[in-house]
């Protein structure tokens, strides 16, 4: 039967496929194409601590420029690295100059520019501590059962150590893993000086209810100072935080199945297609970035 209204199999086949290929194009068509990211590695600091700006592009030989952050930042060494099919990242450690709601200017890369980005800067800390302590931050207080969840440690110290050894036990009902190398920076506080180590965390609930993250431990040795050798001082450390008490939540009534909670979700093509044929297999590469 040759009724154009009644189409052979071949041809409904066909067709078919090309209106799948049509609905993709559609889908991705938003973030095809080069791209350039910027994200902070937090979004609240307090006044003279260090915060980290991150940009990653996929254009090649180009540079960010810097020069705007200068108004509101003291402005560290940069650098960069290549990341495996994804571009290359750069960094730069920036020092707020004053307190309140700042914003870290959109920077010109390549033919692109950074969004700009809200960083919230609290007044310096006046509570005296001692010459070592342990503080751990924890993004979310109230977590979805296996939602990955940033857990930072940091160890303050305001003398120059010799050695030391930071430990972080694991959860019970989670799992822990470190992320990424250990960042540095220096805060003042109730008017003293402290350099500290920040070490990053990555938690995984997997049940609901109550969680305890215990409190992270350091021991170590500061270096000896000058008449110390000479009256036998012993310059051993040790310092302990205090554990984080977390509510994980249930999966909700009806979520999707896989449950995979997640802050942010993007596609993109890898090599934009430019011409397909009715008939013929289309070859597509996508890039799925998840956040959380």
């Amino acid at each position: 039967m040759n009724d154009p209204l009644y189409p052979r199999r071949d041809q409904r086949t066909s067709r078919r496929l090309r209106g799948a290929c049509l609905a993709l194009l559609w889908l991705l068509a938003g973030v095809a194409g080069a791209e350039t990211r910027a994200w902070l590695d937090r979004s609240q600091v307090r006044e003279g601590e260090t915060v980290t700006l991150n940009i990653q592009t996929d254009q090649p030989g180009v540079a960010p420029d810097y020069a705007p952050l200068q108004a509101d930042f003291e402005v560290g060494s940069p650098f960069r690295s290549d990341t495996a099919g994804r571009g290359v990242l750069f960094g730069v450690r920036l020092v707020p100059r004053r307190a309140g709601a700042l914003e870290v200017p959109a920077l010109r890369v390549g033919a692109e520019r950074t969004p700009p980005l809200a960083l919230r800067v609290g007044g310096e800390r006046q509570d005296a501590r001692g010459e070592v302590f342990l503080e751990t931050r924890v993004e979310e207080e109230a977590p979805w059962v296996q939602q990955s969840v940033g857990v930072s440690v940091r160890l303050y110290f305001a003398t120059p150590l010799l050695s030391g050894e930071l430990t972080q036990e694991p959860p019970e009902g989670a799992s822990l893993q470190r992320v990424g190398d250990d960042a540095t920076g220096r805060e003042r506080i109730g008017g003293r000086d402290y350099q500290y180590v920040e070490r990053r965390f990555l938690l995984v609930p997997e049940r609901s209810g109550p969680l305890e993250v215990p409190a992270p431990r350091f021991r170590g040795k500061a270096a000896p100072r000058f008449f110390d050798d000479f009256f036998g001082t012993d310059r051993t450390l040790a310092a302990s935080g205090q554990p984080q008490r977390l509510q994980v939540r249930a999966q909700p009534p009806g979520a999707p199945q896989p449950w995979l909670p997640l802050r942010d979700l993007r596609l993109r093509y890898l090599q934009p297609p430019s011409a397909a044929r009715a008939g013929e297999a289309l070859e597509l590469a996508v890039e799925a970035r998840a956040e959380g």
